[in-house]
């Protein structure tokens, strides 16, 4: 297929709030930061330990960072959220996890620093309880995308429009 065409359709900026999200209505998502890295984090894994990842040579990560919120009336569960970021190119790159985990050698995995895990929180905020009006942690999405492209746009799954970067 050709690659998909970033138009100027409606979306949301960083430091919005979404509308209720689709099939999980109870939550929303506000989008708090999005920045290029060479690292990215994933975890955690056995003993609770997060590992930071080395962009392959020529790629980059994109990691972008949100918070879910329950606006409904019970005690909910949040979903996994994931996405394809699109590029100035028009190319779409999903979510990024390592292959394999940690045995992803060509990542060179290493436990990742305090400051790693608070700068790029993978995972913090998936299959937690939240009571209503209660916010999650913050949460972070990692895309592998070519080092000479800029992502434009980031369709995350359930959200109704785009989160728009340029």
């Amino acid at each position: 297929p050709a690659p998909h065409t970033p138009t100027q359709a409606a979306g949301y900026r960083i430091g919005e709030t979404t509308a209720p999200l689709e099939r999980y209505t109870d939550f929303i998502v506000t989008f708090l930061t999005v920045s290029a890295s060479p690292v990215a984090v994933d975890g955690p894994y056995i003993g609770e330990e997060y590992y930071t990842f080395t962009a392959l040579a020529d790629r980059k990560f994109l990691v972008l960072t949100f918070k879910l919120r329950n606006v409904g009336i019970r005690p909910a569960t949040t979903p996994l959220l994931a996405g394809i970021a699109v590029t100035d190119r028009g190319f779409e790159f999903p979510s990024w996890n390592p292959p394999v985990g940690i045995h992803s050698e060509e990542y060179s995995p290493r436990v990742a620093t305090a400051e790693e895990v608070q700068a790029m929180p993978a995972g913090a905020a998936s299959f937690v309880e939240l009571f209503p009006e209660q916010e999650s942690d913050v949460d972070s999405l990692a895309f592998e995308i070519p080092a000479d492209q800029q992502a434009v746009s980031v369709n995350i799954g359930y959200v109704d429009k785009p989160l728009l970067l340029k």
